[in-house]
């Protein structure tokens, strides 16, 4: 059997391990959450006929909010072949997660032409503890990260012998990787990066075609923010941060960003609470962060000390991986320090950072054995390493899974599903209002658009707490349809986590103040609905 047919079988079995995980990990559904709902809804409304966006409580309609367009069109489009749009999502995710192990897989083959590296990058990809995860919720990070590294490969190829078309077709990929997810912006920086460093034609030439590049990438963006402002006036929720306010979000950012690479490294609960000392989790960190900027310098060193013409795919692999790497972070760094409310710094944000940085370990160290023509004992070291790296995420893989295969996800999970509270607001009235602090798990799981309390977004909660409907009704609609339109007032006991960041310690006192008086027309295991009563006691 040739090797290259090897690699072909090695490919295709590593897709479907990484869609048999995902199958099983989302065995009650993808994960759903308020993002999702509204990626959902919204495609929905368009195959309806009532446009790219959402229906409120009285058909009122509101253009996609916040999120560029790409993930909603992907899901209306699988819709109207006949896929339930829920169903649209999670084979959309199931086949994203084939598709990136294929990609890694193959790219890896066509760099090194070594089954065992092609082996190690593809099942890495496929069982990765954090992107499982984020896989198996319906969010738009698994279309953007496919197209953006599948955008950035393809002008790999360019550098072969540029053609135009390579060019083209690559920024459209990463195009619409940010019209995916607006954060893929960093797909577009690393692409004409790419071409400035690695492109062998004159340095006009380079800067010609990176503008190119970027014009062409930025394009499909640009047509969606122009319609968005001329129908809503705003592109997004965010504002742009004082100088004093910036320069406080660079003590959080650190903190953060060191628990979103320990969980690369290790269990969820020993970030937290290691059982160990918890300075070696501060050197796990720096080690990965120091080590891997260390290692990748080197590569690039030695080989550019070997005084040859050949620019072998696999050292433009490493230069690619690496500048999507910082760009990446750059960019979600300058998002994060002059914006608010501040985005958040976890798992799903940087889940393309951590699939370039897998693949990348891999790509180095094929690199490094080439490179430095290393003796058996330390060439076995580093692919000892590798297995340990393989087992350890296939353990925490294991874990992820059965929990997710237990006890579902967001809104499919057992405990939503379940909701007595949810039960009750199926029967209410069709033509009820409703007012709620979960807005999007209503209109998911009943199909209800709704209205939202005002005070989960307070930042700064007032100093006496006051009965629901008796705040300022001139200034909050809902609290107003509540109080003179008897809107129902439903009421998760999620809402003690959602005000505890604004109550602290009083947030049990502010609950009892809001719904003292209240009609409380049901009690569930999960929340309450009210009314404001029609006579004073």
């Amino acid at each position: 059997m040739s090797e290259n047919r090897k690699a072909l079988i090695l490919l295709v079995l590593l897709a479907a391990l990484a869609m048999g995980v995902l199958v099983a990990s989302t065995v009650k559904g993808p994960g759903v959450g308020g993002d999702a709902t509204i990626y959902m809804e919204s495609a929905r409304n368009l195959l309806a006929g009532k446009g790219l966006g959402l229906i409120g409580p009285r058909g009122e309609f509101r253009l996609l909010p916040y999120f560029p367009p790409f993930y909603s069109l992907v899901l209306a489009a699988l819709a109207a072949v006949g896929f339930p749009m829920t169903g649209a999502a999670h084979v959309l995710n199931i086949f994203l997660a084939g598709a990136l192990t294929a990609l890694v897989t193959g790219m890896t083959w066509r760099a090194s032409r070594s089954l065992l590296l092609s082996g190690a990058a593809g099942g890495l990809t496929a069982i990765s503890p954090v992107l499982i995860p984020v896989y198996s919720w319906t969010i738009s990070e698994p279309l953007s990260i496919f197209l953006g590294l599948a955008g950035l490969c393809l002008l790999l190829t360019y550098f072969d012998g540029p053609r135009a078309a390579e060019l083209i077709v690559s920024a459209v990929l990463v195009g619409l990787a940010m019209l995916t997810r607006y954060s893929a912006v960093g797909y577009v920086g690393a692409g004409a990066l790419l071409i400035l460093l690695l492109s062998q034609d004159s340095k006009r030439a380079r800067l010609r075609d990176a503008l190119l590049f970027g014009a062409v990438a930025v394009l499909p963006t640009a047509i969606w923010i122009f319609y968005d402002l001329s129908v809503t006036t705003t592109v997004s929720s965010r504002s742009v941060l004082t100088a004093q306010v910036m320069a406080e979000r660079l003590a959080d950012f650190a903190p953060q960003l060191e628990q979103v690479v320990l969980f690369w490294l290790i269990p969820d609960s020993w970030v937290t609470a290691p059982p160990y000392p918890v300075i070696v989790n501060h050197l796990l960190v720096i080690g990965l962060t120091v080590g891997t900027l260390a290692w990748v310098a080197a590569v690039w060193r030695k080989h550019s000390l070997e005084q040859t013409d050949e620019t072998p795919l696999n050292h433009n692999l490493v230069i690619m991986l690496a500048s999507f790497l910082v760009v990446y972070l750059v960019v979600i760094a300058g998002v994060y320090f002059t914006t608010y409310p501040p985005i958040t710094i976890g798992s799903r944000m940087f889940s393309p950072i951590h699939a370039a940085w897998l693949w990348l370990v891999v790509i180095l160290m094929g690199r490094s054995m080439r490179l430095w023509k290393m003796g058996d004992l330390l060439q076995n070291g580093l692919l000892i390493a590798l297995a340990v790296l393989l087992a350890w995420y296939g353990v925490r893989s294991l874990r992820i899974v059965k929990q997710n295969m237990q006890l579902g996800l967001g809104y499919n999970s057992v405990e939503w599903q379940n909701s007595d509270t949810i039960a009750a607001v199926k029967v209410l009235p069709q033509n009820a209002l409703i007012v709620t602090n979960e807005e999007m798990a209503v209109l998911y799981l009943t199909g209800r658009a709704t209205y939202t309390m005002a005070e989960i977004y307070d930042d700064e909660p007032p100093a006496v707490f006051s009965r629901y409907g008796e705040g300022d009704l001139s200034e909050d609609e809902s609290e107003r349809l509540f109080r003179e339109e008897s809107a129902n007032l439903v009421l998760f006991n999620t809402i003690f986590a959602q005000m505890e960041g604004a109550y602290g310690d009083r947030t049990e006192a502010w609950a009892t103040a809001l719904t003292d008086g209240l009609q409380k027309n049901h009690q569930g295991n999960d929340g309450a609905i009210y009314q404001y009563p029609r006579s004073e006691p």
